[in-house]
């Protein structure tokens, strides 16, 4: 059986080539996932825009949408306390209320 002689030349050369590390990056390819490429991880570097403050951050992350049920029961309690037939103005009262609380 006749060796390919194109394969056997590939393996020579591989053979003879230096290995390369895994992990080094070169200028061509891009990076590897995960890797730090050394540019700042901030929302100006990515977008332009400053960064937002703490503040308007964690307020945000704690607001919450109340669930139907609630603001239902929130809207029948101020029908009850001010006696009025606004059913819309209630809802969105109570909406209001507990988005706030």
């Amino acid at each position: 059986m006749t060796q390919n002689p194109a394969r056997t030349r590939r393996a020579a050369a591989e053979a003879a080539a230096p290995a390369k590390p895994a992990t080094k990056l070169t200028a061509a390819g891009p990076a590897p996932r995960g890797a730090k490429t050394g540019a700042p991880a901030t929302r100006e570097a990515k977008t332009g825009a400053p960064a937002k403050p703490a503040a308007s951050r964690t307020r945000a992350a704690r607001r919450r949408t109340p669930a139907h049920e609630e603001i239902a029961e929130r809207a029948y309690y101020i029908h009850l306390e001010q006696g009025t037939t606004d059913e819309l103005g209630n809802w969105l009262r109570a909406e209001q209320e507990l988005m706030a609380a």
